[in-house]
């Protein structure tokens, strides 16, 4: 019985062994090679000149669940879905389909005659990898089948499939876009995807507006206006000189990264793939922006301190800042899982921890405030106002509040940034 189960156990080793998808070993010398292998593979595309055709190999590890995929390469003169020429290698219960397609826009569409300009086109699905295999010819009169004397970018892109019709693509790892345009005519070895370089910027300018500037701003402004009575910064408190200076750099930053994203992507980002609550980034981050403009619109208007309605103009500017800080946070989160900012998943751990200190810095100024300093009265020495009580151990947790979001606001643009 031990020898019946140990053999199965090899067999099961060994096909799974002999499933894993390896990169060719001719790859950079003999064929063209594009591939996300690093130790393991999910995909490789090869390609390789032959007369007036180039031949191509699509390889994709199947996911589990046994349940029809595909996968496609497209080609463009960009690194966004849009005006691209596609084959796609589609599944259809035990029958692979090789086909070509167009993406007019954020969408793909099969052509009218779907085998144009292929030849010697078939496929397989062996040890749970799907393959398959066509020539193409370099020059084409259809004006959706790009010829293949010129360099293209590669777009890679998987998913399910069913009846022979390809499901959304998925979002993780694919679809990836290659660094640089591929001459078909060489036999080069390209790896990784190309960079958003204004998504990544718009992201980074975010998290200094945000973790940064509005974390330390907000914290002066509620819990430090007793602080340092008797002193002033251009001509104004101390707490507010600052607490305007980190909400005007907010606002600046905000409204950079908000103008950013809208020329990069230049329409309404539709978030083609996402989850139902990464499509909630865009509105979210319009929300945010709104309440970043109104809130100092707010300000330049605001009744003199002691006018009789002061408190109107107090409730409302604190519930439009409160608002913003929560939901520039939510924002900032989806954002980082969004597959066009590359960013790895430990990120959002790295924001959740920034939100829960956040929130433990706020309820021990709040604590301290009400259990130690009484900001109610006014304490005097040699005839000048002195600070309240607990002052020293305000400034002290304030010296640290900034060095530690300092040290967050870092970590997260690093992360967003080499990633």
């Amino acid at each position: 019985m031990r020898l019946v189960i140990c053999f199965f156990v090899l067999h099961v080793l060994i096909c799974a062994i002999d499933a894993a998808l390896e990169k060719p070993s001719g790859c950079g010398s003999d064929i063209g090679c594009y591939s996300d292998c690093d130790g393991t593979c999910k995909f490789v595309v090869t390609w390789k000149e032959n007369g007036g055709n180039v031949d191509f190999e699509l390889s994709l590890t199947l996911e589990s669940g046994g349940s029809d995929q595909w996968i496609a390469l497209g080609l463009s003169n960009d690194q966004e879905m849009g005006t691209d020429s596609v084959t796609e290698c589609v599944m259809n219960g035990n029958n692979v389909v090789v086909a070509k397609s167009y993406n007019p826009g954020e969408y793909n569409s099969p052509l009218t005659d779907a085998s144009e300009g292929l030849s010697n086109a078939q496929g397989s699905v062996s040890d749970g990898v799907l393959t398959c295999t066509y020539s193409q010819s370099k020059t084409s009169s259809n004006n959706e089948i790009f010829n293949l004397d010129t360099d293209w970018h590669l777009l890679v892109a998987n998913g399910k499939a069913s009846n022979g019709f390809k499901s959304q693509h998925s979002v993780d790892p694919l679809p990836l876009i290659s660094p640089d345009t591929v001459d078909f005519q060489s036999t080069d070895d390209i790896s990784g995807s190309a960079v958003a370089v204004m998504v990544k910027v718009h992201g980074s300018l975010m998290m200094f507006a945000w973790i940064f500037c509005a974390s330390i701003g907000i914290v002066l402004a509620r819990h430090y206006k007793p602080m340092w009575p008797n002193s002033q910064v251009l001509n104004e408190k101390v707490w507010f000189t600052f607490h305007r200076m980190c909400m005007v750099s907010a606002f600046i930053t905000c409204a950079a990264a908000f103008i950013i994203i809208f020329v990069d992507v230049k329409k309404w980002s539709e978030l083609t793939g996402a989850t139902n609550w990464q499509k909630a980034h865009p509105y979210l981050g319009v929300i945010v922006t709104f309440f970043v403009v109104l809130n100092p619109i707010m300000a330049l208007f605001r009744p003199h301190p002691d006018a009789k309605r002061r408190y109107i103009f107090s409730w409302a500017h604190w519930l439009v800042g409160t608002l913003a800080q929560i939901l520039s946070a939510m924002a900032l989160i989806l954002g980082v899982t969004l597959a066009r900012a590359s960013v790895p998943f430990y990120c959002v751990w790295v924001l959740v921890a920034w939100v829960a200190y956040q929130m433990v810095i706020e309820l021990i100024l709040e604590l301290l405030d009400c259990c130690v300093a009484d900001n109610s009265r006014r304490y005097y020495r040699d005839g000048s106002l002195k600070d309240p009580r607990g002052s020293v151990l305000k400034k002290i947790i304030l010296g640290f509040h900034v060095i530690v979001i300092a040290a967050f606001t870092v970590a997260c643009i690093v992360i967003v940034a080499i990633n």
